[in-house]
């Protein structure tokens, strides 16, 4: 395994924190944590960690695990995919209710499409003071055998309804999770 593979390995099997955006409001939020893991199978195996007091946080009721819209519009984990170099990405939607949604888009917020693909395993771990969502992803077959860039962020809704727009990245003036500035994360091909 060659070091910059392993590093990556590394960097990719840690806690990254999500940071908000700056221009939405400040929730009482300790920290909002990511790790993220190519599995065997390829698989990815997310694990967002909200610290914080749990009954400031809107949480959607629990629901089938279908595949759904919209669920952005209340607390939602994200994860963006590309290949390197390439303008086509997937979008995947993870919510506490264990509802997901996937998307294909041909370029920036152009071309969306249903992304076909297996449905994710969703589950969460809670305790007084944190909610983990962990979403294990199947990749579609056209993000299998490459590496891949990544973006990671989350929609955090708390009472009021109070919306914050969490990311290892802001590149844009607004909360933007599709910007291109957004994929900060390598992984190395398999």
């Amino acid at each position: 395994m060659s070091d910059e593979k392993r590093a990556a390995e590394a960097a990719a099997s840690k806690s990254l924190h999500l940071r908000r955006h700056p221009t939405t409001p400040a929730p009482p939020i300790g920290s909002l944590a990511v790790s993220l893991q190519r599995q065997p199978g390829h698989r990815l195996r997310l694990r967002y960690r909200l610290d914080m007091a749990l009954e400031h946080v809107t949480w959607p009721g629990p629901a089938e695990p279908d595949r759904t819209d919209n669920l952005w519009q209340s607390t939602c984990c994200e994860l963006f995919l590309r290949r390197p170099g390439a303008d086509a990405y997937a979008e995947c939607n993870f919510s506490p209710s264990s509802q997901w949604a996937a998307y294909r888009f041909d370029d920036v917020r152009t071309g969306m499409a249903m992304l076909e693909m297996a449905p994710p395993h969703i589950a969460l771990d809670t305790g007084e003071r944190h909610v983990a969502l962990e979403a294990i992803v199947t990749l579609p077959h056209e993000w299998q055998d490459s590496a891949l860039d990544i973006a990671l962020s989350a929609v955090i809704e708390t009472t009021g309804p109070v919306k914050s727009y969490w990311a290892l990245a802001h590149p844009a003036d607004r909360p933007d999770f599709h910007h291109p500035g957004s994929f900060t994360l390598r992984l190395p091909t398999p």
